[in-house]
């Protein structure tokens, strides 16, 4: 990680260097992505397999693309009970949390006789798309199936791309499995996003596509917005904390590489007002790095995106953090408040990645921050909703455009 003064013109400079990732910046890549997406929609499965084998180097056939029962069972038995009995543990808060945002029809009537309502009906095919080349999340699985569930979507497919033993990794189909998916199937990339929107023999079309994923399925998405429905376009993770001298450097590690192992492109920023702590901290990603299994990713990630920013103090330090929206005046009103005292725990596993009901919810395509405040409570809000989860620090973590 690159240490900086904290000025207005490494301010500056940091953003622009951060915004080259959108995917509106990768124009080089949608070529690729159309020619993909075009052989899919025109020789279903044929493409499908064929891209399979040269991107996933697995061969797949009508037989093996789908996910079997015999498949999950032995999943179970490859997950540790602890994990099964976390996942469980985030149902019950996901599904909690979702159901207080479900929306109901309503039907009324004026005095003259007039009818006056609104029907709410549940889309009948949703298609999840669930990241496993890099790294597996089973908290994507939940965050993404439980919401469709709970507004009744009455089909659920679900696509992931497969390791190299032509299987999909057991935590992703346990959680899958616990979530309600109704097909899942071995296939990845651009190329299962063509087959959710648009079809093939062995894969349904669906109503809408949701799920995060690498810069061709997010240009995927974009493209075949129109044909289907999308949650949004994912951009790269970042994370910002803003701590001084009296955080724990360790922890504070922990939450920069918590992003930065998503991908090379991911960015991972401390601001302090400690020379001390930035110090600290350094030394304590260096100790993670020996023992992390994704230590080229997170290299890469801190080396090109990750910055320790000295503040002169905690003024100058908050003032680079620009709320989006109507949020401003809510994040201000707890920065003012000891950041978050008063509000409720919110939904998640203490120790564990699925601390928001929403954390495996897509991203828009240029911004989205997770700001972390040391000392404090953590306190995450996206949009227009906040909560705290029980666990150290403070976050403030938003979606913006």
């Amino acid at each position: 990680m690159r240490t900086v003064r904290l000025t207005k013109e490494s301010t500056k400079d940091i953003l622009e260097n951060l915004l080259k990732r959108s995917p509106n910046n990768y124009g080089k890549f949608e070529a690729a992505v159309a020619d993909i997406l075009a052989n899919v929609k025109e020789k279903g499965d044929e493409a499908l397999f064929s891209y399979t084998k040269e991107f996933d180097k697995v061969e797949v056939t009508p037989e093996t693309i789908r996910v079997t029962e015999a498949e999950i069972e032995e999943a179970y038995k490859a997950v540790d009970a602890s994990l099964l009995e976390v996942i469980r543990k985030a149902l019950v808060n996901i599904r909690s949390y979702h159901e207080k945002q479900r929306q109901n029809s309503w039907f009324t009537s004026t005095e003259n006789g007039t009818m006056l309502g609104q029907k709410v009906t549940p889309l009948n095919r949703v298609g999840v798309y669930v990241p496993g080349g890099k790294a597996v999340y089973p908290s994507s699985v939940l965050m993404n199936i439980v919401p469709a569930k709970v507004a009744g979507v009455p089909h659920i497919v679900m696509t992931t791309p497969p390791g190299k033993d032509g299987k999909v990794n057991p935590s992703t189909l346990v959680a899958a499995k616990e979530a309600g998916a109704d097909e899942i199937y071995k296939v990845g990339g651009a190329q299962a996003i063509g087959a959710l929107a648009y079809g093939t023999a062995s894969i349904p079309k669906v109503d809408k596509i949701v799920g995060p994923g690498n810069i061709f399925v997010a240009l995927a998405k974009k493209a075949v917005y129109g044909h289907v429905s999308i949650d949004s376009i994912a951009g790269p993770s970042e994370i910002l904390v803003l701590a001084d001298e009296t955080a724990n450097a360790h922890y504070v590690a922990a939450d920069l590489l918590s992003q930065a192992e998503h991908d090379e492109m991911a960015s991972a920023i401390l601001i302090t007002t400690s020379t001390e702590l930035a110090q600290n901290v350094e030394k304590e990603i260096e100790g993670y790095l020996k023992v992390l299994s994704r230590k080229e990713i997170i290299e890469k990630s801190l080396e090109n995106f990750g910055y320790i920013l000295i503040a002169e103090d905690m003024d100058e330090g908050v003032e680079p953090l620009v709320f989006p929206g109507d949020m401003g005046e809510d994040v201000a009103h707890a920065l003012a408040g000891k950041l978050g005292r008063g509000l409720e725990p919110g939904g998640g596993v203490d120790g564990h990645r699925c601390k928001t009901p929403s954390c495996g919810m897509p991203i828009p395509q240029d911004r989205a921050f997770r700001i972390v405040v040391w000392p404090q409570y953590r306190a995450l809000a996206r949009k227009s909703r906040a909560h705290i989860p029980r666990r150290r620090g403070a976050v403030l973590s938003w979606v913006a455009n």
